[in-house]
């Protein structure tokens, strides 16, 4: 290292220990960057995550040293430099040289400097999902099976794909499809004319993907509900079972089942789906459960690439069944399930599969659980045999729930308001504009049970230890005051933003609300959503836009779809900067490997990531 290397070296270890001596220090740096290197990429991504590293401009930038070649380089990058891609308050992303090894940052502002940081390697491989898809691709969940193959659920699907190891590539995984007319429908998009989608798959609608002990897939499908102007809107579950070259279809009871969630119980070997059906009768959603080797099914030798035959007979959900005594205000019940309401024929499709009351050997049968609630979203089953489900709501008062299969019973623990809620009165149309919508939900390796709130941008974590306290079923306000709402007279809303659930913890991603005064008095909005999340062996909740470790720290990747577009990306619709908060996708992480896969919604493809060092 030549003398001036050396002096620059010495100046800035002397600022990082003049740093480190400053008792009120205000820039923060989290402990590790995140450094992205791209198969075939020109350079290599470097993202640093923290606090009030304050806008570009005069006096801030970011000092790099790493070695290349194994020679040591140093790098002092202004903050408006063109290979700065962000400069935010939380988070600063620069493009390094591609060979740029053992990379350490440190954020300088014109009044503070931040510790230096080391960096994490990661590669970056990305798969197009258009080649093997079909049309209506958009990959919106995944999950990582024991052989390491990445089984992607798609929006509006017409066939469903995965990722082959064996290959190195994507393959298609096609399945029986339904003669018409198509029993699954769905409004592709409100914006236009309602038109039917096949199977017609809709996040909040059946976005959900499962694998059982037996290494099989389990994915839902049909159409949201209520749909609009749609007479028959069944619904069922597809079964992979790579092992046995076999594909299973359940076509479920009932209609306008509004499938969401799905999970596989192995203590009572049962699958749960939340559905949002009996919306239809102007009540409540419910979880189904079902023993998958007990209820009528039907199985398909498969060899993963071609489709297998369909069986009218069995794959149409025919109206047999009459509904005696429904007036167009008053529900009937079904002639083949007496216990069973219906508006229409269509609701008692296959009803007398559904459980009698008084049944206790449910082994042949589809048994339901009413929640109480609007919306189950995701759904998980806890060691200790409680069912967990994630209420999805469109204002504030949305909550987590927990279900007793034993006895039916049902919790709600509410979550706390989202960010920025002002303690002023609200107009009342501007409250919907408050959501918090908890959407996915997993027990944690330490058995807490941990969910992300899609349009607040938090990821909430309820303690093992605190789940049979009574005083999770309420928020809790701090001394001297109240968590009940208060409707003024002019129909407004005051709530109380203080009020927290004391039994979970919820932190909000960093960088993902912005300051913006056109919605007084709202004076913040949400930049992006937080769908599903994944949890590796070191307890690191890995979301789309990067990860949050054991204790709470935030680590922000690059904007990978704004960095590496594929060609399915469409620009032309999306200029420069519309991606800087897409992150890599909603996350699954190989257990053998520890490689995180994420499937990009926007981006059509699936993102590999593989911790290098």
């Amino acid at each position: 290292m030549h003398s001036g290397m050396r002096s620059f070296a010495a100046s800035m270890l002397l600022a990082d220990l003049m740093v480190a001596s400053t008792a009120h220090a205000r820039l923060v740096a989290s402990k590790r960057a995140l450094a992205v290197r791209t198969t075939g990429s020109a350079f290599l991504a470097l993202a640093v995550t923290g606090e009030d590293f304050g806008a570009a401009g005069p006096g801030s930038q970011i000092e790099i040293i790493g070695k290349q070649g194994g020679a040591p380089v140093i790098l002092a990058i202004p903050s408006t430099d063109q290979r700065v891609v962000v400069w935010g308050d939380e988070q600063v992303v620069v493009k390094l040289p591609s060979d740029l090894d053992g990379a350490r940052a440190t954020i300088v502002t014109p009044v503070d400097r931040s510790r230096r940081v080391r960096a994490d390697y990661y590669a970056h491989d990305q798969y197009d999902t258009r080649a093997v898809s079909g049309p209506n691709d958009s990959p919106a969940i995944l999950i990582v099976d024991g052989a390491g193959r990445a089984w992607v659920n798609a929006e509006f699907k017409s066939n469903r794909y995965f990722f082959d190891p064996a290959l190195g590539a994507l393959r298609p995984a096609l399945y029986p499809q339904a003669p018409p007319p198509p029993p699954f429908q769905q409004l592709c998009n409100p914006l236009t004319t309602p038109i039917t989608c096949f199977p017609g798959v809709d996040p909040p609608s059946a976005a959900a993907i499962a694998l059982d002990d037996q290494g099989r897939v389990w994915l839902p499908e049909g159409g949201w509900t209520p749909a609009p102007d749609v007479t028959r809107n069944h619904a069922r579950v597809v079964m992979y079972d790579p092992a046995g070259h076999v594909v299973r279809l359940y076509n479920l009871p009932g209609d306008h089942n509004g499938v969401q969630g799905i999970a596989w119980d192995r203590v009572r070997r049962r699958v749960w789906v939340a559905q949002t059906n009996e919306l239809r009768f102007g009540t409540y959603g419910n979880l189904l459960k079902f023993d998958p080797e007990g209820v009528p099914h039907e199985d398909f030798t498969w060899d993963f690439t071609s489709p297998p035959p369909s069986a009218p007979s069995q794959f149409t959900f025919p109206a047999t069944a009459t509904c005696n005594g429904a007036t167009p205000t008053t529900f009937g019940t079904c002639s083949n399930a007496p216990a069973q309401p219906c508006a229409d024929p269509d609701d008692c499709v296959r009803a007398e599969l559904f459980c009698a009351p008084g049944v206790t050997d449910d082994s042949g049968c589809y048994r339901q659980y009413p929640l109480g609630i609007g919306q189950p979203a995701h759904v998980t089953v806890h060691p200790d045999g409680h069912v967990w489900f994630a209420v999805y709501g469109f204002a504030f008062g949305t909550q987590l729930g927990r279900l007793d299969p034993t006895t039916g019973g049902v919790e709600l623990f509410p979550l706390a308001l989202p960010p920025f809620t002002p303690s002023v009165p609200i107009p009342f149309g501007l409250v919907f504009g408050l959501r918090i919508a908890p959407w996915d939900i997993q027990v944690g390796r330490d058995g807490s049970i941990v969910a992300t709130e899609f349009s607040a941008n938090r990821i909430a974590v309820f303690a093992k230890r605190s789940m049979g306290s009574t005083d999770c079923l309420s928020l809790s306000p701090p001394e001297g005051e109240s968590c009940d709402a208060v409707h003024e007279p002019d129909g407004s809303i005051t709530l109380n933003p203080r009020c927290t659930n004391p039994c979970i913890v919820e932190r909000l991603v960093p960088g993902t609300f912005e300051p913006d005064a056109s919605n007084p008095p709202l004076t913040y909005r949400a930049v992006g959503t937080l769908g599903g999340f994944a949890i590796d062996r070191r307890r690191n909740v890995w979301m789309r836009y990067g990860y949050m470790d054991r204790r709470g720290a935030f680590y922000l990747m690059p904007p990978l779809l704004e960095l590496y577009r594929t060609p399915s990306t469409p620009v032309g619709d999306f200029p420069t900067g519309t991606f800087l908060h897409d992150g890599i996708g909603d996350p699954s992480i190989d257990d053998k490997t520890g490689d995180i896969w994420a499937a990009d919604y926007r981006g059509h493809r699936l993102n590999r990531l593989r911790r290098l060092h």
